[in-house]
């Protein structure tokens, strides 16, 4: 069985909005897209300046289907198919593929929500699982119609560590016929090829952080081509703006990059889209490859004009006073990676400054567990709904500086072997500060 891999933390409370917008950025005025480190990381606010997508661009999800209700996905959909039910209403029971769909193309600039990757493009639902599981077969159905019904791209969040025939077939129909389709790497941590994304003719994405470096649940090898940010920014249909971390979302991310590319360059094959990615990716130790680089990407397959020259006037003295700045990568500082035999709970104790706290568990059943933070204020936070994959469960919050309780609780007392990583990003220092120094 193919098995979906995710989880979610509500973030406390949504950003303020940001209107400045300056020649060379594009910052949405959606209320919680700030809280996404992945869309800073990959500099989103000056890809958007250069495309936010065109309509004329469709990208398939195979996964569990769409709420067609969430408003910040209204105008987003054309019609798609429910291979669960056989019917064309293909609803989303689960949450899963209203999340993936929310991170390929929530609509930017709308003022609500989230702002997907390509917010501009139109998304094709065909659902293919009721409950986050779905067979080889299931998968290959999803495939063709999307490709027979006028999809450029087809991302999966599903996998499996076992080939199947008529799923082999189908990505290569689909290659065949001009369709990238993205896949998911999976979360196993190890080099073991999974399926659909193992397939000759698709394209298999891993997880980092934001240090690009791989996860310790993303699967890696020589087989994977690609990384991109682990942990997502979505919407729930049930909870809201949330964060979700697994390699169910990292295909919706590369799928809204490539789309953005095709906005801007429609006749792109899908070796082409590939080439330009991996050419211009930022280089991942554990993989054959690297982390996408959309702005780069952006700009190889539609270059900017060059602006005129200027001449710049030389202050007295004669030294122009011109400063280039270096970006600078985020502080991410690892607590604690260990491992060992949980029962019914595991508590550690964590001492942070203010920023990021990120905590991944990965143990068989996990889908009985959740995380708990106790804030040095005594606020609880909590992951509200079980993984999406029965393996990992994960939590990224945003916390003030001090002392925080983490507890991990688990509903049946049975041993099971686990592995936990608990890491901190340091928020930025704000420009006051910076000048402090």
């Amino acid at each position: 069985m193919v098995v979906a891999a995710a989880v979610l933390v509500p973030d406390a409370e949504p950003a303020s909005p940001v209107t400045a917008v300056t020649p060379a950025t594009l910052q949405p005025n959606d209320p919680y897209w700030r809280q996404s480190w992945s869309q800073a990381v990959l500099r989103m606010p000056e890809v958007w300046a250069r495309s936010t997508g065109s309509p004329d661009v469709v990208i398939a999800m195979v996964d569990s289907g769409v709420n067609p209700a969430v408003a910040d996905l209204a105008g987003a959909l054309v019609p798609g198919w429910d291979f669960t039910r056989n019917d064309a209403v293909p609803r989303d029971a689960i949450g899963h593929g209203t999340q993936v769909a929310s991170v390929i193309a929530a609509r930017g600039n709308n003022g609500i929500g989230i702002a997907g990757y390509c917010w501009g493009c139109r998304l094709m639902p065909v659902r293919v699982t009721a409950d986050g599981t779905a067979t080889g077969p299931q998968i290959a159905r999803g495939i063709y119609w999307a490709v027979d019904h006028g999809a450029r791209i087809i991302t999966i969040g599903l996998n499996s560590g076992s080939e199947n025939n008529e799923a082999r077939a189908a990505v290569g129909y689909a290659r065949e016929r001009g369709v990238l389709v993205i896949a998911s790497a999976g979360n196993t941590g190890t080099d073991e090829r999974r399926y659909p994304a193992g397939y000759e003719g698709a394209l298999p994405v891993a997880a980092v952080n934001d240090s690009d470096a791989l996860y310790f649940w993303s699967s890696r090898g020589n087989w994977v081509p690609l990384a991109a940010p682990g942990c997502q920014l979505v919407f729930d249909p049930w909870v809201g703006p949330g964060t979700q971390c697994g390699t169910s979302y990292t295909p919706a991310v590369v799928a809204g990059i490539a789309g953005l590319m095709l906005s801007l360059r429609p006749s792109l094959t899908p070796a082409e889209v590939e080439a330009v990615l991996r050419a211009t990716a930022v280089p991942v130790q554990g993989i054959n490859g690297g982390r996408i680089n959309p702005l780069a990407a952006l700009e190889a397959v539609a270059p900017t004009p060059a602006p005129p020259p200027t001449v710049p006037t030389l202050p007295a003295g004669g030294d122009p006073g011109i400063t280039v700045p270096v970006p600078v990568p985020p502080a991410t500082r690892e607590l604690e990676l260990g491992s060992g035999v949980i029962r019914s709970n595991l508590t550690r104790v964590v001492r942070v400054g203010a920023g990021r706290l990120d905590i991944h568990l990965r143990a068989r059943g996990v889908v009985e567990c959740q995380i708990s933070l106790r804030t040095p204020a005594g606020q609880i936070l909590l992951s509200l709904l079980p993984p999406g994959d029965s393996n990992l469960l994960s939590m990224s919050q945003r916390v003030k500086a001090g002392r925080h309780r983490i507890e991990i609780d688990c509903a049946s007392s049975r041993r099971r072997a686990y592995t936990i990583s608990i890491s901190h990003v340091a928020a930025p220092k704000s420009a006051a500060a910076a000048k402090s120094r």
